[in-house]
C-alpha cells in the first residue's frame, strides 16, 4: 500500500476483461499475489467490487490511459531490426 500519490495499479478494459498492471513496488507485491491467485484480470461484471476492495484494503487504484490510436512511425532501428529477423 502506498501513499495517497503513488499509484499501486492502473487498470484498462478489455472486452469482456478488466486487465491489471502493477506502476508502484506495492502494486508489483500485490500484482504477484494477484497472479498466484488466477486474478491478473476480472470480468468486467465483477471489476466495480473488486476495485472497491482493493482500495478498502489501502491501495491506490485507477483507470490507465487508453493508448493513442495515432499511428507511429517506423525508425531506421526498427527497420534494421525487422530485417534481421526476416520480417
Amino acid at each position: 500500500m502506498s501513499t495517497k500519490e503513488q499509484i499501486d495499479l492502473t487498470y484498462r478494459h478489455d472486452g469482456f476483461w478488466i486487465k491489471f498492471f502493477p506502476v508502484s513496488d506495492a502494486g508489483v507485491g500485490l500484482y504477484e499475489s494477484m497472479l498466484m491467485a488466477g486474478n491478473e484480470a476480472v470480468l468486467t461484471i465483477h471489476a466495480d467490487a473488486f476495485i472497491r476492495a482493493l482500495r478498502k484494503s489501502g491501495y491506490v487504484v485507477r483507470r490507465s490511459k487508453e493508448p493513442s490510436s495515432k499511428s507511429l512511425e517506423w525508425t531506421s532501428e526498427d527497420e534494421a531490426l525487422l530485417s534481421a529477423l526476416n520480417v
